[in-house]
Parts: C-alpha cells; structure tokens; sequence
C-alpha cells in the first residue's frame, strides 16, 4: 500500500471507533488528580491498554505512569505520543477527595493516545511501517505544587518537578526521536487546529521576607503592611522586563508565616532566555538594601517550548487532509507553559491545539461542546502524522 492508502485505512478505523474514544474522554473527564498521584487515571489507562497488543508496556511503581510502544514488522525509528494525566489543583470546587478540576483539558490527551493506539492496531497498517510508537502517559504537567515535589525529588521519589522532565531522567525517552502531544485550545468552538511556533517559558521562586529592621527586634503590623506594600510596588517594576510576559504573586502558607514574616510564591511567563538569576538577584537587592532579611528558593524553569518546523509543516498538510484547507491558522506564540518545553530543546517536538472548547482553560467555565473535534479529530491526526513518520517521508526531512 502506498502512504495514502495507509491513511485512508487508518482513518476509517479511527471512525469505527470514535463511540469508544469519545466514552473514553467522558470516563477520564470525571477523574480529576493531582500532579504524581493521578493513580487512579493510570489504572484506567493501564485496564485498557491491556486489550491492545502492544510489543511492551512499562510501568513504574512509585508514582503514575506509562509507556506502552507499538512496534511495526520492520525495525526504525521512534516517534512518541504525549498524552498528560493532572488536572489542576481547585480548593474550592472540583473533586472533593483530591480537589482538582480538568480545566486544562488533559483527559483528552488520555482518549487521543488510547484511540490513535487502538487504531494503528486493528487497521492491518504495522507490516507496511518502519519503527514504532512510544505512548507515553505522563504525570504532572501542571507548574503547581513545587515545594511538595521538591521533597519528592529529596527522597528521590522522582527526579524531575514535572512528569516529562522525570521521565527524561529516567531514560524513558531514550531511542525516541520525535514527539507529538496534541492539546485542547483555550475557547475556540469551531473546528480548528492551531499550530503554535512557541509557546512561553516559566519559573517560580519562593520568597520569605522577614519584616525585620537592622537594630530592631520587630515592626509593627502598620510597618508590616507598609513594607509588603512596598515590595509589591517593587515587584510591578519586574514586569517591564522584555522577556517578563506576566508574572503573578501571592502569599503562600507554610511553616515559616508568622506575623513578622511573609511568605511569597512570584510565577513568571517568559520568553527568550531565562530570566531566573535576574530575579533572585533583584529579590536579594531588595532585601539587602533595606536591611530586611529575605531568603529565596528557586524552582527548575520549564522552557519555552519551539516548534519542530519541518515537523509542524508535516502536522499542517495532514490536517489540511483529514479538516480541510481552512481547519488550520498558525500562531507564533501562544501563552502559558508546559514541560514539553524542555523536551523540546533536546528532540524535535509539535505541540497542536484543536477547538470544540468554550471558556478559558484553567477556569470552572471550561468545557468540551463539540466532541467530534475535540476528541476524534486529534486521533485522526495523530495516525496520519504517525504513519508519515513511519514510511520515513517525514522522518528522513526530519533527520535532514
């Protein structure tokens, strides 16, 4: 059979199976967990699995995940699902025993990699490809949570902040030579698939700023309030910063808040090179020049996240395949992060957005309304993109 024919059997499995994907989406919809504990949307995903003949499925035993691999007849190279398993933390509403909510969307990404693998494996297609598919369900991909998981990586539970950059230092994405990971777009209801070139970096630092005075044992509660005031203010001018998108702070609670002391989380989006030294830098200055004692922890950046352009070309001729020529626009940015960044800078990676959402992601207002788009078209296009790959067209301009 020749690529098109491949395709086209490919595609016509996926609509066999769309019911399925689509029960598969709602079932992990009401699964919401938090970063390295979604123990029950592994188990799921692993229960299903086990009716697909994957070559080999690894597991891991002290926190959720998985990667499964689909080898065709011929031996080559490796191309990688990306499907993520957290949802984001809600301490208000959400799952009452975990208090999470899927505002992101990813519990698509579980259906899309379970889909795209039940239809490469039922269509007949693997004797006609060379290599294999890695399905990689990752844990954790919310910047969340960062002081919890810094002790993890202390009892050496994991040794990433985040599930892809765990799974990098295992060795999991060892022999894997590109990756995909097709995400839900924020409020777009039409039928579209987005191609973003990059998409923004991240980093966070902890600040314990300690309302103490050179000479004087304490302050009052007034000058408390007048020092976080001035700190704040202080904080605005960090934004002017070019490569400074947004940047938000808060007051966080932790063993150390006392009257006398204010605990601070600062997050900020960037673009270009990391402006992590910058910042604790300036936060030090600020203590030292007001004689204030200020201690600051800093967390692992996720980068921003560029494109594979051969890659992201492949991904729009596919899609102008299966939706049309007008179901695909290009962005050259998109904001928010995601650790998938990081992968990224070390192999060639496509990161698609697909519509049928309404409200901002990251908000209750979230939500899937057109099913067929948000959950059934990603698939088809994964198997196309996938099958290009596996044929070496896409593979050797890649490698090019």
């Amino acid at each position: 059979m020749n690529v098109q024919e491949l395709k086209e059997r490919a595609l016509a499995s996926v609509d066999l199976l769309a019911d399925e994907i689509v029960d598969h989406a709602n079932r992990l919809l009401a699964l919401p967990e938090i970063g390295f504990r979604e123990w029950r949307t592994h188990d799921y995903l692993l229960k299903v699995m086990e009716r697909i003949p994957f070559h080999c499925v690894e597991t891991q035993s002290s926190i959720p995940g998985i990667k499964a691999t689909l080898q065709a007849v011929t031996p080559g190279s490796t191309i990688a699902v990306l499907a993520d398993m957290d949802a984001v933390p809600d301490a208000v509403d959400g799952d009452s025993a975990r208090r999470a909510r899927h505002s992101c969307g990813h519990y698509a990404q579980g259906a899309h990699m379970l889909g795209c693998a039940a239809a490469l494996a039922k269509c007949g297609i693997l004797s006609e490809l060379r290599g294999s598919v890695a399905f990689l369900a990752c844990p954790a991909e919310e910047y969340v949570d960062l002081a919890w998981r810094y002790e993890r990586i202390a009892d050496q539970t994991i040794r990433g902040i985040s599930g892809k950059l765990d799974f990098w230092e295992k060795g999991w994405f060892k022999g894997i030579g590109g990756a995909i990971s097709v995400h839900l777009a924020d409020d777009l209801p039409a039928a579209k698939i987005v191609l973003p070139e990059e998409c923004d970096g991240v980093c966070a630092f902890d600040i314990v700023l300690a309302a103490y005075s050179t000479g004087l044992s304490q302050v009052s509660p007034r000058e408390n309030r007048k020092l976080e005031w001035i700190f704040r203010s202080w904080l605005v001018g960090l934004s002017s910063w070019t490569e400074i998108v947004e940047w938000d702070m808060k007051i966080i609670e932790t063993e150390k808040q006392s009257k006398n002391c204010s605990v601070y989380r600062l997050t900020c989006l960037w673009t270009g090179k990391s402006p992590s030294s910058r910042i604790k830098e300036a936060l030090l200055s600020f203590g030292s020049e007001r004689a204030l004692s200020i201690d600051v922890r800093s967390y692992p950046d996720y980068e921003p996240l560029c494109a594979c352009p051969k890659l992201q070309r492949i991904v729009k001729e596919n899609a102008a395949l299966i939706a049309g020529p007008l179901a695909t626009s290009h962005a050259s940015h998109i904001r928010g992060a995601t650790d998938l960044g990081n992968i990224s800078q070390k192999i060639p990676v496509i990161h698609p957005f697909v519509g049928g959402t309404s409200g901002h992601t990251h908000t209750p207002e979230f939500c899937v309304v057109n099913e067929y788009t948000a959950y059934v078209l990603p698939v088809k296009l994964l198997c196309a993109v996938i099958i290009d790959w596996l044929t070496g067209e896409g593979r050797m301009e890649i490698s090019q």
